[in-house]
């Protein structure tokens, strides 16, 4: 319900998903920094954000579902040491993808 009403704030062009800069503003209102900070979910620094981000765009099309949304911010709620991990696994991925890359150019 509440995760509704705040995503319906933050699309302000109203059409039902946000883009990242719609993503960002949203971030900036106190209400949505309380909400998140009241489930151990710190979003103040623009790594944070980018990690959020790239975290809850899960089909890669630069566009948040409220679905997308929900779901992304219920698997990272709880200690701050949640989306430390989050951002740690995106980095190893991101890493790991490179490496393959470079094994195949390699060869």
């Amino acid at each position: 319900q509440k995760m509704n009403r705040l995503f319906r704030f933050g699309d302000s062009d109203g059409d039902g998903t946000l883009d990242f800069e719609e993503f960002k503003e949203m971030l900036c209102h106190e209400e949505v920094r309380l909400w998140l900070s009241s489930m151990d979910l710190d979003a103040h620094s623009a790594e944070q954000v980018e990690s959020l981000w790239r975290f809850a765009d899960n089909d890669g099309d630069n566009r948040l579902s409220v679905d997308e949304l929900a779901k992304a911010i219920s698997r990272m709620k709880g200690p701050a040491k949640n989306i430390d991990m989050t951002m740690l696994s995106e980095r190893i991925d991101a890493l790991s993808f490179e490496v393959h890359n470079i094994q195949k150019t390699c060869r």
